[in-house]
């Protein structure tokens, strides 16, 4: 399938990745409340600490890998049979970890029930084989499996969380929308795509370069997800509830922005290798870093922008002491666009995980201390300013290392078109923000004005290949039609 095939398929993911939460946010939100959004999330969070660790680095490795298997049958067989059976051991280890942790821990056996609801996801690690999927360039058949599971949780999830002690059927219903697809796609794999191979297995081959992504992500885990479990042990509830629902707005929007990292990774090691290959490698950078850009400056500027207002709408009241660590915690679009691109497009793709590594603990150095410092007399707000500082500083450690990987040509276009085009949102909101008095108007006109005043913009007068080549492709398909 083509690239802007694959990028499209991986922005629908994502964009449903955004519409889902838009939908569902709101109302969980109001149903549960501050609280109960606090257990709910720190419970999903130290879930997700034990899958990341069960997993190891395999996802970015076996995309990798597997991409560069694509013409050779027999060697997917056998690169996937030897991450599998890794896979399995570990998630074997990581779960009977996580269950001796469940009720020994005082505080995690008081709210058991939940964390083995979560729990179910770190058992279940080795049948997410997106992974495999994204290696061989088939986006289109993972976007459309998840659509559905989310449609399906989504339906669910109107009928069976009515109240606020419903948080065990959210969990089984978040959880299972999963599940559900991933058990949908291992089941595909292993009926189209593979045959196992359980004879004269390599696996010490792959352990080095799995076990550093291993590091490099436990790494990125300590500065995404500890603030949400600091905030759990040195504040309340309520902070994490703060800080989680803000958070979750900023995540809500980045996999639009990142969307093409994963199309990007297997197309590089597709090529690799090829006589001319570090030239197109740097013109594919070059194209999604003006893609990130073109997305994350506005995102960013936007929301920022209309934050007092859309907390209300879309958490509820009760959550407007959240506003400010939202205003804060949208940086990071901008912040981990460019890291992505650096980190994981440009170093993990072209086999230096050891340099990325690197990096990535400048951050979760800089994460664990401001916490520390930060989260006690600040709590979410502290745990915001943390997560930023700490995104920054991977950042600036990605950039200089990509830089002596491979010759990197940012077009300065890429990065002041989107600016100049972007800060005219900052006098419209204010302007529709003196006029209208109802949240809901000021959000739809402030973003549907701002939107549209920013494509002409990008269109028109600066001429943005990117922005003209995602309006020409809406044309060609509208003509199509």
């Amino acid at each position: 399938m083509s690239l802007k095939k694959n990028v499209a398929y991986n922005t629908i993911l994502s964009v449903s990745n955004v519409a889902f939460p838009i939908i569902t946010t709101p109302y969980v939100s109001r149903i549960l409340g501050v609280e109960n959004i606090g257990i709910v999330n720190f419970a999903v969070t130290y879930a997700s600490y034990f899958a990341l660790f069960a997993v190891l680095g395999i996802p970015m490795y076996g995309m990798r890998e597997i991409a560069k298997q694509n013409n050779n049958p027999e060697g997917r067989n056998r690169v996937f049979s030897e991450l599998f059976v890794i896979t399995v051991l570990s998630t074997i280890i990581f779960s009977l970890v996580y269950l001796v942790t469940i009720f020994s821990v005082p505080a995690l056996y008081h709210d058991r029930e939940f964390l083995l609801i979560t729990g179910i996801s770190v058992f279940f690690v080795p049948f997410n084989v997106d992974w495999f999927f994204s290696g061989r360039e088939k986006f289109k058949l993972v976007t459309l499996r998840t659509l559905a599971a989310k449609l399906i949780a989504v339906g669910g999830l109107f009928i069976f969380v009515r109240t606020r002690e419903d948080i065990i059927p959210y969990l089984i219903l978040t959880i299972a929308a999963n599940l559900s697809s991933q058990i949908w796609n291992f089941g595909y794999m292993l009926k189209t795509e593979v045959k196992f191979r359980f004879k004269k297995l390599q696996i010490k081959k792959h352990l080095n370069a799995v076990l550093v992504l291993f590091a490099s992500n436990i790494a990125i885990s300590i500065y995404t997800m500890l603030s949400t479990l600091i905030l759990g042990f040195m504040s309340d509830y309520t902070q994490v509830g703060y800080y989680t629902s803000a958070i979750k707005v900023s995540n809500i929007i980045l996999p639009i922005v990142i969307a093409m990292s994963p199309v990007m990774i297997a197309r590089i090691n597709t090529i690799k290798g090829e006589s001319n290959s570090h030239e197109q490698i740097t013109n594919l950078l070059n194209r999604s870093f003006g893609y990130m850009m073109m997305l994350a400056v506005p995102a960013t500027i936007g929301l920022m922008m209309v934050a007092p207002r859309f907390v209300p709408v879309f958490f509820g009241e009760e959550f407007i002491p959240a506003t400010v660590s939202l205003q804060i915690l949208s940086l990071l679009i901008i912040v981990i666009g460019i890291s992505n691109l650096f980190g994981w497009q440009a170093l993990v793709a072209m086999g230096h995980e050891k340099k990325f590594l690197i990096a990535v603990l400048f951050g979760t150095v800089s994460n664990f201390c401001l916490n520390i410092l930060l989260v006690k007399p600040y709590g979410s707000l502290g745990a915001s300013v943390a997560s930023v500082i700490a995104e920054i500083m991977v950042t600036v450690a990605t950039f200089t290392f990509a830089l002596k990987v491979i010759p990197i040509r940012i077009d300065a276009k890429s990065i002041y078109q989107p600016i100049t085009a972007a800060l005219p949102i900052i006098p419209v909101s204010l302007c529709i923000n003196r006029i209208m008095e109802h949240n809901l108007s000021y959000l739809s006109v402030t973003i549907v004005t701002s939107a549209v005043l920013y494509a002409l913009t990008m269109i028109f007068i600066f001429k943005n290949e990117q922005a003209n080549q995602i309006a020409h492709s809406i044309i060609d398909k509208m003509k199509n039609r």
